[in-house]
């Protein structure tokens, strides 16, 4: 786990993957990036439908994001946490849309991803 500096901007990579293989990120409905240090309150959050979330290596599942320095300058000192939700069209889902969050080896949706520990910058 690394740490995150408050006032500081940051760069968060991703790699969608099934479970085994890359998803092109172009191949999704969209893509939803949220950080938060409490659930149900999102520090920022990212969209690849509005195009917050910038597609680095499409045949590979990567992607990024900018945390920002303003989004984390009041924040406690504490653990970061990271959601990722890629939506998919799917007509046999309720609006047409498959959500699917990250997963661990039994198949079993992963409440929460660490992210890093939010600390004071070091001048």
């Amino acid at each position: 786990m690394e740490n995150i500096y408050k006032n500081s901007d940051e760069v968060i990579q991703v790699i969608i993957t099934d479970g085994t293989d890359p998803i092109n990120p172009n191949d999704t409905s969209d893509i939803i990036i949220s950080v938060y240090q409490q659930l149900e309150v999102i520090i920022q959050q990212w969209k690849l439908s509005d195009g917050t979330v910038s597609i680095f290596d499409a045949a590979n599942g990567k992607v990024r994001v900018n945390l920002d320095r303003a989004n984390t300058a009041n924040l406690p000192e504490k653990r970061l946490y990271i959601e990722v939700a890629v939506e998919f069209a799917n007509v046999d889902f309720e609006g047409g849309i498959q959500v699917e969050f990250g997963r661990d080896a039994d198949d079993n949706t992963i409440p929460y991803i660490v992210l890093a520990d939010l600390k004071n910058t070091v001048l």
